[in-house]
């Protein structure tokens, strides 16, 4: 809704005074209020139905892992992913019934009271690769591809094993030819592609997955991220063990992080549509 009088400055205070003259609560569209907060939670008021307790439920995600090996396999990317899922389901556990232990290999958060346990494997390539650890120039690079990573033994026994697929870069066609810098907001034309997007490569994985004895499912959020040029780490990103100087902020096109995502942000949605799919 957003007829209405808006009261002193807008940037300070969104609030509106109500004039049924001149607001019809039957039209309208919902807009971001900052200075509101919710009137009660599902855990002050305990009349709230677990039906409709979507913070308490974070508890029902744990029921589904109980009993299970979680493992995300892959690059920078995928742990982002990891560590937004640990955070939608640790906040619920109490710090005695938990554990994390890091590696530089391998991560591993423990929910003890149910016996589950949610893993990051570290294997940017997938496959078997002399860089995983000590990142060489490129053209020292070498990968087998017809070879998985020799992590791969440590994957064995996993209940739900995650991959991510590639890092794709996208182009707007911005004039300043700048990707992802003082973006605010998501982009509103509908049914965008960039064009690292490969619809038809896509297509083509879908259908061999598809025809793969081994029961695999492919959760496609590439357009949906897409549209979120807004949530990328860009100037606010800690490389070399260090915040961006001043000067390298001004020069966006040599250092931002134009792959990463912003946490909390675009993977707490991957992962809540991985979490309907469990």
């Amino acid at each position: 809704m957003v007829a209405g009088k808006i009261v002193e400055n807008p940037d300070l205070d969104d609030r509106f005074e109500f004039d049924p003259e001149e607001c019809d609560i039957t039209r309208g569209k919902w807009v971001f209020n900052r200075s509101s907060k919710p009137l009660y939670t599902d855990r002050s008021c305990p009349y709230v139905e677990r039906q409709y307790s979507c913070e308490k439920n974070g508890q029902v995600a744990l029921k589904k892992l109980r009993g299970k090996r979680v493992v995300f396999v892959g690059d920078s990317l995928q742990r982002s992913q990891w560590e937004s899922f640990i955070c939608m389901v640790e906040w619920t556990i109490p710090p005695q019934h938990k554990s994390m232990k890091r590696g530089r290999i391998r991560d591993v958060f423990k929910a003890k009271e149910y016996n589950a346990s949610i893993e990051f494997h570290w294997a940017p390539f997938l496959v078997q690769s002399n860089t995983d650890l000590n990142i060489l120039e490129p053209k020292k690079r070498i990968v087998k591809i017809d070879s998985v990573s020799n992590s791969s033994r440590d994957w064995e026994g996993a209940d739900i094993l995650a991959f991510n697929t590639c890092v794709w870069s996208k182009d707007w066609g911005r004039e300043d030819g700048l990707r992802f810098f003082n973006e605010t907001k998501p982009l509103k034309k509908k049914n965008i592609w960039g064009s690292g997007a490969d619809k038809e490569m896509m297509s083509v994985a879908a259908g061999v997955i598809g025809k793969m004895k081994v029961p695999v499912s492919v959760l496609n959020v590439t357009q949906l991220s897409m549209y979120r040029v807004d949530a990328h780490s860009s100037i606010y990103t800690y490389s070399g063990g260090k915040l961006l100087a001043e000067d390298e902020k001004t020069d966006p096109g040599e250092h931002a992080d134009c792959t990463h995502w912003c946490l909390p942000g675009v993977p707490d949605t991957w992962n809540q549509i991985l979490f309907a799919h469990l």
